[in-house]
């Protein structure tokens, strides 16, 4: 159950975030989200990865089975920014 609320909360930021970081890639949500800097796949990992940083780490807020739901979630939008900030400015170079 642990794995399957890490990869909820990874999918979701990644839905919601992603786009509003990418808001240069075009008009509409779907095009934000489609038009990704270094593939598909990469910032779905990070936004994954990033949840379970900041469950390890910080393991704050409401637990639900052993998942520290705030604290996954707060480590998952930091690293999607971190991630879509980086890949960014090195496709303007």
């Amino acid at each position: 159950m642990y794995l399957f609320l890490l990869v909820i909360i990874g999918i979701l930021v990644f839905l919601i975030i992603h786009p509003l970081i990418n808001f240069k890639s075009g008009k509409t949500y779907m095009d934000r989200l489609t038009k990704i800097y270094g593939g598909f796949s990469w910032p779905l990992i990070m936004s994954i990865a990033g949840g379970w940083f900041g469950e390890t780490i910080t393991g704050w807020g409401p637990a639900i089975h052993n998942f520290a739901f705030t604290g996954g979630l707060i480590g998952s939008v930091v690293l999607v920014c971190i991630w879509d900030g980086i890949l960014i400015k090195m496709s303007k170079k």
